[in-house]
């Protein structure tokens, strides 16, 4: 019998081996972007990401020294070469910072692009334009680009988000703000299909109810706010090794006194930032020209209401906050584990049951809590492999200064091709231009009525603008899926959200359907990301992909977890018929869980099975007045999967 010695070192092989050589094989991703090179090119690097290098003060455009600069960091990085491992140290120290870095900001660590994992996947290796559904990663980089027309779809619904930044989500629908929020759709409409937001179904176009949600179905069920952001963090007693002690020493007595509600310090919904032409240049040059002012937030702090609000969290938040909040609502709450866990109780009293036992460090809440901050560094850094090595995108401020410039005269030759429908002189965009015109006349209003401050430019939510690393993805996103996929994983999460009132009766969607906890955590994974386009740093493909890339980075991760337990799982409960062998037999560890699509997926340590394939679109809602579209599961699908839908065995790398 081997040594548990050799089989610890077994297990670690094994993972080793199934994450990196009998993968398809991959290589660190090299290469310019069509936006860099060739005759697609933009003009002085103007659609890739140049914040803090050397702007001209007139244009706006990198000048000599930047460009020379930009050169100097994709030499660094081996964007120019074949692919390697390694920086290139001098290049990337020939780098000359504007103002000679006085502005104190420095590029935000593009060496751990190039980081090793040990759980998971290898971070270089994940294929975006697969999991995203792209089809190639040179068509994927043509859609990031800032000459495409989703990227001008993206761009006005960022401007439709600062026109409508404080306005309650709960309130797009009333009179009241009818004329702007008719604005925002008549602009986002004018896109059709290349607007890849979700749009009412019976007439595919984006209404009052679809605004500004995210993709999943989840998104479209419900308030905009994902109930984990609403609902009060309970007082834990005792800690979460021990959750189900709460209930028998009465720790319920204290959730008046002591729960919490989520806040974020309230802001001045008049303060925008990098209104007019100097103080954007300013930034670009890594300068603070407008920092805070007393007055900028007032107490008391308020709970999230608007799209200001769900700016300011994600500006002050830490790396997984509002997951660890909703990990302790489900904690407190005593939500159901997954059912595979053979300390949950089974559905069946012949089922096999740790009956003595109880979850912890594995497969309980501790687990959870661990597996929260170990997935989001992978997360981050597999993000971060696709900032600086494959798109190296243009943060939206840049996209704003384009706009800007090309709307008042600026040439094709001088700042780039952009969609027709951005540009003034173009006959058939007048719902954009109402837009465009109603920022130029807010960001005048907003700077003080001067009129340096009446731009075309994106106003900023934040004084620095955005971060000091490329958009896409957006690391937000992919922390906020790889996050929501481990809870997914740890909870029975098909179960319903329960309200924090007597008897606890479910939260509802509009069909009278209850909101279930994956339904919420994909809608929270969705606040997150929008989040930050609200705050103007972000595109929709920058957050929509980087959940998609976060719940891969989750799932690969996962499975290498699953070798660390040795429990028995049994059979998961959710979908019994499925899993082959006598109803009380444990089975391979695995996970049960939805994706953000609704696609129930099984993953084991050597492979992910699909299990059912929602017959209700994503991307579509079916009430023209507030979006019942939920994930149908036909009557009798417990017993056969066959009328559904072919099962499928794969693993998603080899996409």
């Amino acid at each position: 019998m081997a040594t548990r010695a050799e089989r610890a070192k077994q297990a670690r092989d094994s993972a080793t081996d199934h994450q990196t050589i009998n993968r398809p094989a991959y290589e660190v991703p090299w290469g310019t972007t069509p936006d860099e090179q060739g005759s697609a090119a933009f003009p002085a690097y103007a659609a890739s990401f140049h914040k803090l290098l050397e702007h001209d003060a007139t244009t706006g455009q990198l000048t000599p020294s930047g460009i020379a600069s930009y050169n100097h960091l994709l030499a660094g990085l081996g964007a120019t070469t074949a692919s390697s491992d390694d920086f290139d140290h001098d290049e990337m120290n020939l780098i000359q910072l504007a103002n000679g870095g006085s502005g104190q900001r420095v590029l935000i660590n593009p060496r751990t692009s190039k980081a090793f994992s040990t759980t998971g996947g290898d971070i270089v290796s994940y294929d975006v334009a697969a999991i995203s559904q792209y089809g190639t990663k040179a068509q994927m980089l043509a859609a990031l680009s800032l000459h495409s027309a989703s990227t001008a779809a993206e761009i006005v619904e960022l401007y439709a988000m600062a026109v409508l930044r404080d306005v309650p989500f709960d309130e797009y629908t009333k009179p009241v703000h009818q004329p702007l929020v008719q604005l925002a759709l008549d602009a986002l409409n004018a896109f059709g299909a290349d607007f890849k937001g979700p749009k009412q179904g019976l007439i595919n176009k984006v209404n009052a109810g679809t605004l500004f949600r995210g993709n999943s179905p989840g998104d479209l069920r419900g308030g905009y706010l994902s109930k984990f952001l609403l609902l009060k963090r309970p007082p834990l007693f005792p800690s979460g090794c021990a959750p189900h002690v709460a209930s028998l020493i009465h720790a319920e007595i204290f959730f008046n006194d002591f729960a919490e509600n989520l806040t974020v310090p309230n802001p001045n919904k008049d303060r925008e930032f990098g209104l007019t032409w100097n103080h954007y240049v300013g930034i670009q040059n890594g300068l603070i020209p407008d920092p805070y002012k007393t007055g900028d937030f007032t107490k008391p702090t308020v709970v999230v209401t608007n799209g200001r609000h769900l700016g300011t969290l994600v500006h002050l938040d830490t790396l997984y906050e509002e997951f660890a909040w909703a990990l302790d609502i489900l904690t407190a709450g005593a939500y159901a584990r997954n059912p595979s866990s053979p300390y949950s109780t089974p559905a069946s009293p012949t089922a096999y049951h740790a009956k003595n036992e109880g979850d912890g460090p594995t497969l309980g809440i501790p687990n959870a809590a661990g597996l929260l901050g170990a997935v989001a560094l992978e997360a981050i850094r597999a993000a971060w492999t696709q900032k600086w090595l494959v798109a190296r995108r243009a943060r939206p401020e840049p996209m704003g200064a384009l706009v800007h410039q090309r709307r008042n005269g600026g040439t094709e030759a001088t700042h780039g091709a952009l969609d027709a429908r951005l540009l003034d002189r173009t006959a058939h965009n007048a719902a954009v231009s109402a837009l465009l015109n109603k920022v130029k006349s807010e960001n005048k209003r907003r700077g003080g009525n001067v009129p340096a401050a009446e731009t075309y430019l994106l106003p900023q939510l934040f004084p620095e603008g955005s971060p000091a690393h490329p958009a896409w993805p957006s690391g937000h996103a992919t922390v906020s899926g790889a996050c929501v996929t481990v809870l997914k994983a740890i909870f029975n999460s098909k179960l319903p959200l329960l309200q924090q009132t007597t008897n606890y009766p479910p939260f509802l969607a509009s069909d009278g359907n209850p909101l279930t906890i994956a339904g919420e955590l994909d809608k929270l994974a969705s606040n997150v990301a929008l989040g930050r386009n609200f705050g103007g740093v972000h595109y929709r493909s920058d957050g929509e992909d980087g959940i998609l890339l976060g719940e891969e980075v989750a799932i690969r991760f996962l499975q290498d977890h699953l070798r660390t337990y040795q429990e028995q799982l049994r059979k998961d409960g959710m979908f019994p018929a499925e899993i082959p062998g006598p109803s009380t037999a444990p089975t391979v560890p695995h996970f049960t869980l939805p994706r953000r699509n609704g696609q129930m997926i099984r993953i084991t340590p050597t492979g992910v099975t699909t299990l059912l394939i929602p017959v209700v679109s994503s991307l579509t809602a079916a009430d023209p007045t507030l979006l019942t579209a939920d994930i149908v599961i036909p009557a009798g699908s417990g017993e056969s999967t066959s009328s559904l839908a072919e099962q499928v065995t794969y693993d998603r790398a080899v996409l």
